[in-house]
């Protein structure tokens, strides 16, 4: 750690320097987000914090593999260096550097492909840059010529025949990133789109969309038909459910009806009016634990809905609430796991859970009068209901019971005491009070210590005897 070092304040009041060579040579010709992702990592290139390829994810808002592919792509320009791809670093390089790394093709082997496409984009001159890039994306993609001229005129349709390069190469690159790399893919993909603008304007229509209709939404409507084999129909159901948030909105909620095994309109309105009540009993729950979330979609989908697929209405879970806020228990994790304990016990409507804690208080009033009896006056606690659960385990009858209470009471800490007198009757066999009138409960054992046999063992035995134990079962 270096000894000197700007503060966080003073990092985030300062700027940072792009070369005028990277603007000139370099952003022209590169797609948007991979600018954003170089000019966010040469802010945190002077940034004393430790910042990993996932924060960037976070703050840009984008997964992880569209930071790697731009990364990729300045490398490929020579602007930067990828040091390791498993915990992924960079190293940024000198623009200039970049500018010799870039590598130069040549023009004359793509004469007619450089007709061809200044006469689609005949709005503007293409730069020497930008045919390289395209000939970058040929000789190193996999991208064919006719392939590469079917996407440049689609997007040329699109935005007509000033179209920027920016835009251009986000669209390739997606359709590179979907393996649409030969003509025959490539058409195929934008007669789908073609014959989905129809159902896209209907789509669009419901969600109150007024923009044009982008690469990006038609690439999501054909997963969600190709893919997932929704119908229009299906898709408009779940597009009347977004409120806002447009496209991406409707995606999330089209993959949650998907994974729903929603396969028409009546399965999405059935899936939504179930949404309704879990989001009703999240509410609920949560304002009966005292507790307040801003947005309840993650406690629906991490705890409600497996709460009610295992059979517990509203009214039980509510109820539930209740007992943990009076109990202190403040977080759902702990109403989990005793919903989970609830289950496991077959315990799931409200009766039978109310069943079960008039039995415990039951346990407890009995416990409370054992405690009385030993003349104390505090309340119970969950060790005083362990032991209580062992001395029914030894199968205690209540007359002896009565006999040791009358032996503990008025010791310094009774109710060990009544416990160490119920473990010396029940290791002794004793079952009456007869035969427990004749022990001597206050020495420790029947035999001194001074008088019992001694064994010494070596330290492999002491091992064995603790790694075997938790095998023992008492």
């Amino acid at each position: 750690m270096a000894f000197c070092k700007f503060s966080t304040e003073y990092v985030r009041s300062s700027h940072i320097e792009v070369d005028n060579e990277f603007v000139s040579e370099l952003l022209p010709a590169a797609p948007d987000f991979c600018v954003k992702v170089y000019l966010y990592g040469l802010y945190l290139c002077g940034n004393n914090g430790s910042f990993s390829i996932e924060d960037m994810s976070i703050a840009l808002n984008a997964p992880v593999s569209d930071i790697e592919s731009a990364f990729i792509y300045w490398q490929e320009l020579g602007a930067l260096q990828i040091l390791s791809s498993n915990d992924f670093e960079v190293r940024y390089l000198p623009t200039k550097f970049a500018s010799h790394a870039y590598k130069k093709y040549n023009s004359s082997k793509f004469q007619a492909f450089n007709l061809e496409v200044q006469e689609i984009l005949s709005g503007r001159q293409i730069t020497p840059n930008e045919f390289n890039e395209y000939y970058y994306l040929i000789g190193s993609k996999g991208l064919s010529e006719t392939a590469l001229v079917l996407i440049i005129k689609y997007c040329a349709n699109l935005k007509g025949n000033k179209v920027n390069y920016p835009y251009i190469s986000t669209v390739v690159r997606d359709f590179i990133s979907n393996g649409l790399l030969d003509e025959k893919s490539v058409e195929d993909r934008l007669h789908d789109q073609e014959a989905s603008t129809l159902e896209m304007q209907k789509l669009f229509k419901v969600l109150k969309l007024k923009r044009a209709i982008t690469p990006d939404d038609y690439n999501m409507y054909l997963d969600w038909t190709k893919k997932f084999d929704l119908s229009l129909d299906t898709i408009l159901s779940i597009a009347d459910h977004v409120k806002t948030g447009g496209m991406n909105r409707l995606n999330a909620l089209v993959l949650k009806c998907y994974e729903a095994r929603c396969e028409n309109a009546n399965d999405v309105e059935a899936y939504f009016d179930s949404s309704e009540k879990y989001y009703d009993i999240a509410k609920s729950v949560c304002k009966h634990m005292g507790l307040y979330y801003d947005n309840l979609e993650n406690i629906v989908d991490k705890y409600v809905t497996d709460w009610t697929r295992k059979g517990y209405d509203k009214d039980t879970l509510v109820e539930l609430a209740d007992y943990c806020f009076l109990r202190s228990i403040r977080t759902l994790d702990r109403l989990d796991a005793l919903v989970e304990k609830f289950y496991q016990m077959g315990r799931i409507d409200i009766g039978s859970i109310h069943e079960y804690i008039e039995e415990l208080k039951e346990i407890d009033n009995k416990i409370k009068n054992i405690l009385e009896s030993l003349g104390s006056s505090r309340n119970v606690t969950q060790d005083d209901r362990d032991k209580y659960s062992l001395w029914q385990k030894w199968n205690i009858s209540d007359e002896l019971l009565s006999f040791a209470i009358e032996k503990s009471a008025g010791k310094s800490n009774p109710m060990i005491y009544l416990h160490k007198v119920l473990s010396s009757l029940h290791s002794s066999n004793i079952t009456s009070v007869d035969e427990a009138k004749k022990m001597n409960f206050d020495s420790n054992n029947t035999k001194s210590h001074d008088t019992m046999k001694k064994r010494n063992y070596k330290k492999e035995d002491i091992s064995s005897l603790f790694d075997d134990i938790r095998t023992v079962e008492l």
